[in-house]
Formats: structure tokens, sequence, C-alpha cells
């Protein structure tokens, strides 16, 4: 047994019937090891989409368009005529058989990732310690591998009664997550999003206090996924 080249004479044929599937079957193979496909706050060049079985190429790093926030659901396609624009979406999607995609109503396809959100945990630090200011610190940062939808948990407390501690999660540098505060009394607070992460993204937990420049109160970062024993970070 051998990888054997395709030599069947497609270039025999028509013309107007061999160039576009010739043109079709390179792409195809340019895209078959293609790893980075959304990456950055781009879709990357090469990358090759089935978008309602007609076949969409990148030919450079297309811009994804508007804010990520913690409501985005993917990269949503948008087709007129022969091109597609890219956003991110925050529409209900769901899994479509025949196209093999996750589609909204409208049937724009979006782009979700490998990861699916659960409670697997794949990073988790219960302690950070650092120093931080009354303007958003980074405390912790790690670069994931793989995109998807990640459930992010963090967790915070105080035990000075009259400061107000503030954690937020980011990406890239770029605040995501929705503001976590705690105030004094030992008591931890939690919230848990699921973000929609791109490959080689960079998490990071950034933290303040509202009136002075010190150390970090208790705080954790847990990222979790669905897919034990499938996608590692």
């Amino acid at each position: 047994m051998a990888i054997n080249k395709i030599t069947a004479g497609l270039a025999d044929g028509p013309s107007v019937f061999a160039t576009p599937v010739i043109n079709q079957l390179a792409a195809l193979l340019t895209d078959c090891n293609h790893r980075l496909r959304v990456s950055g706050g781009y879709v990357k060049a090469g990358s090759l989409w089935n978008i309602g079985g007609t076949m969409f190429l990148a030919d450079s790093d297309t811009v994804i368009t508007g804010t990520r926030t913690a409501n985005t659901t993917g990269v949503k396609f948008t087709v007129s005529g022969n091109t597609a624009t890219v956003s991110y979406g925050i529409d209900a999607i769901t899994w479509n058989g025949l196209y093999q995609g996750y589609y909204d109503t409208s049937g724009n396809l979006y782009y979700k990732g490998e990861v699916i959100a659960g409670t697997y945990v794949v990073v988790g630090i219960d302690y950070i310690s650092g120093s931080y200011g009354t303007s958003y610190t980074k405390m912790y940062e790690y670069q994931v591998n793989h995109g998807g939808i990640y459930s992010i948990k963090t967790r915070i407390r105080t035990d000075i009664g009259t400061t107000t501690f503030y954690e937020k999660v980011y990406i890239n540098d770029v605040a995501v997550g929705t503001e976590l505060s705690a105030s004094g009394g030992n008591t931890f607070y939690t919230r848990t999003e699921n973000i929609f992460i791109e490959d080689r993204d960079k998490i990071s937990v950034y933290a303040k206090n509202n009136t002075y420049a010190g150390s970090a109160n208790v705080f954790g970062l847990y990222i979790m996924n669905g897919n034990e024993g499938e996608v590692t970070l």
C-alpha cells in the first residue's frame, strides 16, 4: 500500500469542466493539512469552507469584524453573491447534518472550533499572587492551541472590608468576560462563562482594586471543556 498520486485525466476533458474541478482538487489538497483556520482575529489564507454545499476559499488572511464578547457563539460567514464576509456572531446555532456544520436560522455558517463547553478541568489554578493597582493588571496568562467554546471559571475573595476587588477574563489582552467583584467578608465569589476561543489565543485573568495598589487577594482561574481525552490545550 502507498499514498498514490491521483492521475485521472481530468485535464483531457472539456476545459469548461476540467479547470474548475482541478482548481477545487488543488484547494482541497492545500486545505487537508490546514491547521490554523481561524486565529488571531482572522480567517486564515488558504482555508476552505463548505457553506451550504458551496466551496469558498480564503485567498488571504481575512479580518473578522465586530467585537468578541462573552455572548459570541462563533465566527459567522455571511454570503453575498460570490463572496463571504466574516464577523463575530451571537446567534443561536444548530448542527446541520446535510452540510456538516453549524448554522443559524438565516442559513449563515458558524465556525465554533473543535472544543465544546464542559466541566473537564484542563487548567486549574486555585491561587494566583501578584501586584495590582486601581487599573486592570494582568495576573496570569495561558495560551491554548485549539479553538472552540471554553468554560472559563474565575473565583475571587477579599478580607479587607473597605475594599472591592475586581477580576475579568481577557483574550489576547482584550476584555471579553463579564466583570466579577468581591467585597470584604472572606466570601468566595465565582462566575463561569462559556467563551469562544480561537486557535492559539491567550486567555488571561486581570485584576484591580478600587482603593489602592497592593498584593492580589485569593482568586483562581479554571479553564474547562467537554472534550476529555479528545482535544488538548
